[in-house]
């Protein structure tokens, strides 16, 4: 998987924004955070490969509303063409860094989980997840070419 050099300065120098600042959290804080602190990763990973985004701001979208969306277009775009990919945890952090307002952040024990194996259960929580494949909002330019980045063998 290739990542760009800028990139992934952004996410070492974030990284270390984390180490620097983390261990001060207070307990109060940390369940604060973690109602805008999303877990990201795959049931079947082997090992802990979550990674924790946390939105920048409230007019962010859920990111619930987003993994639908951008799961949706994967199967569009890169299924069954790709079928032995899928997008990555990472890459998945990557579209709601680079397109819908969150940023990295230090793992929180608080953070909403969204599993991307259960992505189809989804929708019984967010609505019909046709609708949300096809809602404007979430469109963004460049969304295709960075998840086709993102994707990882099965």
């Amino acid at each position: 998987m290739m990542v760009d050099a800028s990139f992934a300065q952004s996410v070492t120098m974030h990284e270390h924004k984390q180490r620097d600042t983390g261990a001060t959290l207070r307990e109060d804080e940390k369940k604060t955070q973690g109602a805008m602190t999303y877990r990201i990763f795959h049931r079947y990973d082997i090992g802990d490969r979550g990674i924790h985004v946390i939105k920048r701001n409230a007019e962010a979208p859920d990111a619930f509303r987003v993994a639908i969306y951008c799961l949706r277009k994967d199967d569009e775009w890169f299924v069954p063409a790709t079928s032995r990919t899928i997008l990555s945890n990472f890459g998945m952090a990557a579209l709601l860094i680079s397109f819908y307002g969150y940023d990295y952040c230090q793992p929180n024990e608080f953070a909403q989980n969204i599993d991307l194996y259960l992505s189809h259960d989804f929708p019984a929580r967010f609505g019909d997840a046709e609708q949300i494949a096809n809602d404007p909002s979430l469109h963004r330019d460049g969304l295709r070419d960075l998840m086709a980045r993102f994707r990882e063998p099965i």
